[in-house]
């Protein structure tokens, strides 16, 4: 006798090779097929954050690159952008440091390889967090980032603040144009709360405590 087909809790039919399962167990439905992503991020004045991101999604059933890694090169983390399915952009007021062979700082560019691969995607697989003007970390971040720029170029800071400025503002441009494509935070435990809801928005735990749905195959489900 043919099993039932297989749905969540509002009756909509699954998958089965969307469900994809942890290592506690935990059932997901992998609506968009994303197992990777990158995370393209300065580390001289995020490390802190960075460091909690890592711990929140290091248990995690998606192959996430760019936490909690060594350094790697740039031509390297640019394959990176080609091989996995989604980006994900985390940027304070630092604008990074310059590979030899490019006249922009290596997350500018990751940044543009990217919205080439995704601009057109849908649903969107590429998000940017950045700084809320009005919260508590802004001004410790581009204080930090000011520090940075005058002890890493001198009498070349202010340009090089001119190009983050720039490339802020690229990002805000293409934002005005495609909804959802920046999140702000306020603080490390906003920016992991956040990075988690679009892990969820991507990816979907399909149990009855988070009110996405308990599986249903025939009589039994699965909590």
């Amino acid at each position: 006798m043919p099993s039932r087909p297989l749905v969540d809790m509002r009756g909509a039919r699954i998958d089965r090779s969307q469900i994809i399962v942890d290592s506690s167990g935990v059932r997901y439905k992998n609506v968009y097929n994303i197992e990777s992503l990158l995370v393209s991020a300065t580390h001289d004045d995020l490390q802190e954050y960075l460091d909690t991101l890592y711990s929140g999604v290091a248990n995690t059933h998606i192959l996430v690159k760019g936490l909690g890694q060594p350094a790697e090169n740039l031509e390297t983390r640019l394959q990176h952008i080609d091989d996995t399915d989604g980006f994900i952009g985390i940027y304070g007021f630092w604008y990074g440091r310059f590979d030899n062979h490019y006249d922009k700082s290596a997350i500018h560019i990751e940044f543009e390889r990217a919205w080439e691969r995704w601009r057109d995607a849908n649903p969107r697989r590429m998000v940017v967090f950045k700084p809320h003007v009005s919260g508590p970390d802004f001004k410790t971040l581009k204080a930090i980032a000011d520090d940075l720029a005058q002890s890493s170029f001198y009498g070349e800071a202010a340009e090089y603040t001119r190009r983050m400025g720039e490339f802020l503002r690229q990002i805000e441009q293409i934002a005005s144009t495609h909804q959802g494509f920046v999140i702000t935070f306020t603080n490390k435990d906003n920016l992991s709360k956040g990075l988690y809801s679009v892990f969820l928005s991507w990816i979907c735990p399909l149990a009855e405590a988070h009110n996405w749905g308990a599986l249903a195959e025939g009589e039994d489900s699965v909590a």
